[in-house]
């Protein structure tokens, strides 16, 4: 598998930007993360055909519509495994995170889909998912 990973500081940048925004890492961390999969999934049909709504609102939209889509995919709306529905995302913070997945697309080999590099890419966006769960 090839990946593009950026140096962890890259990574680290994105999420004490959007930190400042919502105030906790680890919210940052899941609204950057989240941005990197509904991008992934509507980049290869995997979610609805419709366009990918803008800004946090429509982040949340399509994690609805994909949660919607399989049952294992229902954790996905559900703010107990995905407090995002309880912060709320700035428009500076949402554009720190677009220009960052625009530069650095989540996975480096754009037909394959799976979720190995967009695991990487949280285990690098969060460091209670590195410390506790992560395999580096």
């Amino acid at each position: 598998m090839t990946t593009r990973t950026l140096p962890h500081a890259a990574y680290d940048r994105l999420t004490a930007a959007v930190a400042r925004d919502t105030g906790d890492r680890r919210t940052a961390a899941l609204w950057s993360h989240a941005a990197a999969l509904v991008r992934r999934a509507h980049e290869h049909g995997l979610a609805p055909a419709d366009e990918r709504p803008p800004g946090p609102d429509g982040l949340l939209k399509s994690l609805e519509s994909l949660a919607g889509c399989h049952p294992a995919l229902a954790p996905l709306a559900d703010p107990a495994v995905l407090p995002l529905w309880e912060q709320p995302l700035g428009s500076a913070a949402w554009n720190t995170i677009e220009e960052f997945w625009d530069r650095h697309p989540a996975l480096g080999d754009e037909r394959r889909v799976d979720g190995y590099a967009l695991g990487d890419a949280y285990q690098l966006l969060s460091d209670e998912a590195r410390k506790g769960r992560a395999l580096c």
